[in-house]
């Protein structure tokens, strides 16, 4: 099944090396897979940077939207509006983020579970953190609730969207709004773990320091590659 990673894109260009680890790494195929960016810097990608891109991911497919500076609720919804106007009603949308490490498993771990069990969104309401300034220390956030699945970990159906509340795009915490509404008994929150780790660095929209000290630890082993990569990326 085709699957259209969604990446809102706002002056990350020190994250590439991420942002194609984080594809080229994934279980699932990519000839089944198409980046989708949506890019309002003030100062667009190069076309060489763009191309560079390409070549890296491929076959992963790249559609590079250039745009005008707005919120990311926006950008999400503007990439969901192109995904369904240009693939119709069955396309599977996957948030990735530019800063976030993500499981090699991600991507079919959460197609499976729609196609198989009838979710029309999964996501995870916990966060885990790494902290590369402490040795990429790590900490774990949970909260419990359908409410609060952080909008990079969610992957869905472009129905669900559609037949959503969308996103809000006045504030952060986007994702709410568009879950509000939907029965529970399609969105499964699944364990952090199976999505991403998030990456406490200096320029991330909120200060990540503040979970530094959460007393709720969980045991988790960063890959020494991905220490390489986000190294490279902060």
């Amino acid at each position: 099944m085709n699957v259209f990673i969604a990446m809102p894109y706002y002056n990350r260009e020190q994250f590439i090396p991420l942002i194609k680890h984080n594809i080229n790494k994934q279980s699932y195929s990519k000839n089944l897979m198409t980046l989708i960016m949506d890019d309002d810097t003030d100062i667009k990608l190069s076309v060489d940077s763009i191309q560079n891109l390409k070549d890296s991911i491929s076959p992963c497919k790249l559609i590079y939207l250039s745009s005008q500076r707005k919120t990311i609720g926006k950008k999400r919804n503007d990439i969901c509006k192109y995904i369904f106007k240009n693939y119709g009603k069955h396309a599977i949308v996957v948030n990735m983020d530019t800063d976030d490490l993500y499981n090699k498993d991600y991507i079919k771990y959460g197609v499976e579970l729609i196609t198989n069990n009838k979710y029309n969104l999964i996501g995870a309401s916990d966060m885990l953190f790494t902290f590369p300034k402490h040795d990429y220390s790590m900490s774990y956030m949970r909260t419990g609730d359908k409410l609060c699945i952080h909008e990079a970990s969610m992957i869905y159906t472009i129905k669900l969207w559609k037949h959503s509340n969308k996103y809000n795009e006045d504030l952060n915490g986007e994702g709410k709004q568009l879950i509000q509404g939907i029965p529970n008994s399609f969105i499964y929150d699944c364990p952090i773990q199976k999505c991403l780790v998030c990456i406490a660095h200096e320029n991330n929209t909120i200060n990540k320091d503040i979970f530094y000290n959460d007393n709720l630890k969980i045991g988790f082993k960063m890959d020494n590659y991905d220490r390489e990569i986000i190294s490279k990326c902060i």
